[in-house]
Formats: C-alpha cells, sequence, structure tokens
C-alpha cells in the first residue's frame, strides 16, 4: 500500500465518522498476511495520520499477527502507542506447526512463543486467536490446557476460504456442523470450568485482551 492510499483511507474513514456523528471511537484492525512485514515506519505514518484526521474523535489500533518478528523495538513503539496485540496461534507446537510455517517451511512455533515472552517482558497484553481447522478439530481439551496452562486468553475463529487458505481449504476448512462441534467442546470447558482452571474465551470475530 502506498503512502497516499494509506492517507486516503485513514481520511476518509474519520471523515466517515464525523459526518455520522454516532461513533464513540475508530477501531483499526491491522491484518491480512503478515501485518508486521511493511515494517515501524509504515505504522509510524499511520498514527501520524491519525492524529492528524481525527478530528476529536477516539481511535484504537490492533494488530493481528504471527509474532514471529516482534523485537525490543517494536515493543517499544506497541508501548508508546498503545497498540493491541494479538497473536495468531493454533494451540501447542504439535498442532500449531502442522499449519503454520514460513515461507521457506520453517516451523513457526518457537518464534511464536518468543515473541509472546518479549511482549509480555515489556509489559503488554497478549491476546490470541486460534483457528479451527480439520488440523485440530479433534484436541480441544488440549488446546484449552495448553492456553491456560500458558495463561493466554484467546478467540477461536474458523477457517477462512481466503489468502494462502484456498488452496487448502478443501482439506483444512470445516463446515457450520464440524466447527460446532470443536467450539462447543471448547465453551463447556470454559463455562464449567473451575476458578484455577478459568482461561476466557471468544468466538469469532473479534481479538480478546
Amino acid at each position: 500500500m502506498t503512502l497516499e492510499v494509506l492517507e486516503k483511507t485513514i481520511k476518509d474513514t474519520f471523515d466517515y465518522a464525523n459526518d455520522k456523528k454516532v461513533f464513540t471511537y475508530v477501531h483499526f484492525i491491522w491484518h491480512g498476511g503478515e501485518p508486521m512485514l511493511p515494517g515501524i515506519n509504515f505504522y509510524e505514518n499511520i498514527v501520524a495520520f491519525q492524529e492528524k484526521y481525527s478530528n476529536g474523535i477516539r481511535y484504537l489500533n490492533a494488530l493481528q499477527t504471527n509474532g514471529t518478528l516482534i523485537t525490543q523495538r517494536w515493543c517499544d513503539f506497541i508501548n508508546k502507542n498503545k497498540f493491541f496485540m494479538s497473536i495468531s496461534i493454533d494451540g501447542p507446537k504439535d498442532l500449531n506447526d502442522k499449519n503454520r510455517v514460513t515461507h521457506k517451511g520453517t516451523r513457526s512455533y518457537n518464534k511464536i512463543v518468543e515473541g509472546i515472552n518479549k511482549l509480555r517482558k515489556n509489559d503488554i497484553d497478549v491476546g490470541c486467536a486460534l483457528v479451527m481447522s480439520k488440523t485440530n478439530i479433534n484436541h480441544t481439551d488440549g488446546i484449552y490446557d495448553f492456553m491456560l496452562e500458558n495463561k493466554l486468553t484467546f478467540n477461536v475463529i474458523s477457517l477462512n476460504k481466503s489468502g494462502n487458505s484456498v488452496d487448502n481449504y478443501q482439506d483444512l476448512g470445516l463446515g457450520p456442523d464440524e466447527y460446532y462441534l470443536p467450539w462447543s467442546k471448547l465453551y463447556d470447558k470454559w463455562f464449567y470450568a473451575e476458578p484455577e482452571n478459568y482461561i476466557f474465551l471468544d468466538s469469532h470475530d473479534k481479538c480478546n485482551f
């Protein structure tokens, strides 16, 4: 995305919000592919454009990332600009690494955990997004226990037929009836959990922090 397009997008968003006069804030969620790839300078421009065009409307930023590119410089930027962070992880290492690999075929779990630990070291709250697919559909107990053990609040989403998943959707995607089963099992574990076994979880369309 060019800076011209970025600036216009942010300006048009705030112009719309100001025109309608019903919005108390604007929530920008940066995701799709890997949103950290453009680098910190890209997000410094985002913040500058938001400050320029917000016209009194409050705004929030969230990054939905796999966390493999997080550095101390990123942590400083995130803290300074109060970005919310959601990390994509699909459960324990054996489950996560079946589908979440780099473009070079490298497994991502260790780098994801390293990124989470860097954020926490800098007192940055971390939420997670977990994609439910045919790979992990039968491992809900292990997933919940893993998230609980690592104190990772999470939301559960289904695999979308977009991006790189298009080619693999037939093998990995879940129909409504299939998606219902693991989600209901996770919900039951959350709903009936004793206080010491409770971890926050939600479903589908928003990040939790």
